[in-house]
């Protein structure tokens, strides 16, 4: 499965509100539990992941967002900057990184406050 960065955002703006949204529902569950243990081992949230007799996790139950998780949505929120940051940056032929995403979105929030770099 490849990671999705909009699911990514959806479930840190979910966990952050403590609802689910109606974008989140499109996602069927075992994309959802694969994205939320890539949260897990970024260290953006605290979850405790189930796995099936295989090793294969098939569930998850999100405990809390951690600082790292709280700072990357931080720069990811704005609607605007995001449209940006998939336009400019998640490219199907552009290699890129979690933290070449935040760095770009912190990057636009600098330049919308008139800040330095």
């Amino acid at each position: 499965m490849k990671r999705d960065m909009d699911l990514i955002r959806l479930l840190l703006l979910s966990f952050e509100a403590g609802t689910e949204s109606e974008e989140l529902k499109r996602y069927d569950a075992n994309a959802q539990v694969y994205h939320m243990v890539l949260l897990k081992d970024a260290g953006m949230i605290d979850a405790v992941i189930r796995n099936d007799e295989r090793g294969i996790p098939n569930g998850a139950i999100f405990l809390r967002m951690t600082w790292a998780g709280h700072e990357f949505l931080d720069s990811v929120r704005d609607s605007d900057i995001w449209a940006k940051i998939k336009k400019h940056v998640l490219k199907p032929t552009a290699s890129w990184t979690v933290s070449i995403v935040a760095d770009y979105a912190k990057h636009e929030i600098r330049t919308r406050l008139g800040l330095p770099g």
